[in-house]
């Protein structure tokens, strides 16, 4: 489908024609019966004490810059200009150990192709300085047409909280953006404003623990030589005791980037997240979805893990040592 037929249309009028283009993208799909919540809310991505203020105070932190300073024309004009995050490519050898502040108690996140499904296969309509919403959000805010759709919303969700609530604890996260996107054909947005730019821009607030390196092609997770040794040297500098991967997708890029990790680090130190890894709608029945999510609409990280260990997803050629977050 190309959007550019919906320019000039209302926000509330791309909203509902998308909207039923996704109803078309799930047809004859089965009901499901989900709690849709607020796509400006955020929830803590790890088990935390009921009432704890601190987590709390850190909530209402990035909900309010949420809705306040990012939500400004002047902010989002900037978000569009290109990455505010730290290519690896920039730090010096000898700052490498400075990183090590940044682990979470001995870890390190990676993300593989974050948000790859909206951004480079489905495509909404580009929004632009006057829309407030960026396009994670707007998927967000559509009602699950089917347990595949709320599924695939689900996985967004749990990664772009984890995003904001990580990245503003300053916790080390390194994204694997593939190639070269703004020129890979799939893109949805080459030839408009930087949505992609914008939701990374906006998930990681600017944070210094937050770096990103790319993917040797923009359709594998795999690194390229060079890149896989500076990162391996980076590795080595901060001495991580767990290496957490997340991103997409299951069995094709997200399995890529873990058995580089695997093969080259430490084995026994790498894990994929259950919920922060995004099954593609290829492999993602209607049957899996109804099992993967929760009645509130998240993903039942238990039954994730699961699926991953007992490779339940086609394209799957390895299984892959798992952990969950909450």
């Amino acid at each position: 489908m190309h959007w550019s037929v919906l320019r000039g249309w209302k926000t509330s009028e791309k909203t509902l024609f998308w909207v039923i283009a996704l109803s078309l993208f799930t047809a004859c799909a089965s009901d499901i019966a989900v709690t849709q919540r607020n796509p400006a809310l955020i929830r803590p991505p790890v088990s935390v004490p009921a009432g704890d203020p601190a987590v709390g105070a850190l909530i209402n932190a990035i909900e309010g810059r949420n809705m306040t300073a990012e939500d400004s024309p002047e902010w989002i004009k900037e978000s569009y200009a290109g990455l505010k995050i730290r290519s690896m490519n920039t730090i010096a050898e000898k700052e490498f150990d400075q990183y090590a502040k940044y682990l979470d108690h001995g870890t390190v996140y990676f993300i593989v192709h974050p948000a790859y499904f909206p951004f480079f296969q489905l495509g909404l309509p580009a929004g632009g300085v006057d829309e407030k919403q960026n396009v994670i959000e707007r998927f967000l805010s559509a009602k699950p047409v089917s347990a595949k759709f709320a599924a695939l919303q689900s996985q967004e969700r749990e990664l772009r909280d984890f995003l904001e609530y990580k990245s503003t604890e300053g916790r080390l996260i390194i994204l694997v953006l593939p190639k070269n996107y703004m020129k890979f054909k799939a893109y949805r947005y080459r030839n408009g404003p930087d949505e992609y730019a914008r939701y990374l821009n906006e998930a990681t607030n600017g944070s210094d623990s937050v770096i990103y390196m790319e993917s040797r092609t923009a359709t594998r997770g795999y690194l390229h030589e060079e890149t896989l040794i500076r990162l391996l040297e980076f590795l080595l500098a901060i001495n991580p005791s767990r290496v957490v991967v997340g991103g997409g997708y299951v069995g094709r890029c997200l399995e890529d980037f873990y058995t580089d990790m695997v093969e080259n680090f430490d084995p026994e130190k790498v894990f994929v997240a259950a919920e922060l890894a995004a099954v593609s709608p290829k492999e993602l029945s209607n049957k899996i979805a109804g099992r993967l999510l929760k009645g509130n609409g998240d993903i039942d990280a238990d039954t994730a893990a699961d699926l991953l260990r007992s490779g339940a997803y086609d394209a799957q050629e390895v299984r892959p040592n798992v952990v969950t977050l909450r």
